[in-house]
């Protein structure tokens, strides 16, 4: 049987929403802003304006006109550049770019201590919180909770209810 009445056009696949890991969600936010202060910083030079607003953008002009570029995941600032002079602002951006999208979000390289600071910074920016009427079973175990960081798939790995509002424990979840 045809949905469209024998209609002929382009098969749409489906896009699925699969909520990405922790890991390569933050690694991706990161790629996101540092493309966005590039396109910040082009704009600047040549003192056009953008579409978009980059809240944090990860260069600074200091007081000596030199520049500080900064790696920021999540809020965590990872390392910085100071005194990086005007003509090298750009290029260290595009460095900082081509550094995260190496990055293999799916198997990270954990014995790199950029990455693995990386890593461990995700996974307390992300570790599940107290929060008023949410459910302390959402805690991580060490909290009294049924929530745990998984190093397969570098992501929280949390309970939740079903559509009956059954609690399904992490296990039985996923």
């Amino acid at each position: 049987m045809d949905l469209f009445g024998g209609v002929k056009g382009v098969k749409v696949e489906r896009k699925t929403k699969r909520r990405q890991p922790d890991f390569a969600q933050a690694i991706g936010n990161a790629i996101d802003l540092t493309d966005k202060s590039i396109e910040l910083w082009k704009a600047t030079q040549e003192n056009k304006s953008l579409d978009f607003v980059v809240r944090v953008p990860l260069f600074k002009e200091m007081k000596d006109k030199s520049y500080t570029v900064n790696c920021k995941i999540g809020t965590r600032n990872i390392q910085s550049r100071k005194d990086v002079v005007k003509g090298d602002v750009e290029k260290a951006l595009s460095g900082l770019h081509v550094f995260l999208t190496e990055i293999n979000t799916s198997k990270p390289n954990l014995s790199d201590e950029t990455i693995k600071d990386m890593y461990d910074s995700v996974k307390e920016q992300r570790r599940p919180k107290k929060r008023k009427g949410a459910e302390s079973r959402l805690l991580p175990i060490e909290d009294g909770g049924e929530s745990y960081w998984s190093d397969a798939s570098h992501t929280w790995i949390k309970g939740r209810k079903n559509i009956k509002g059954e609690w399904l424990s992490p296990n039985q979840g996923l």
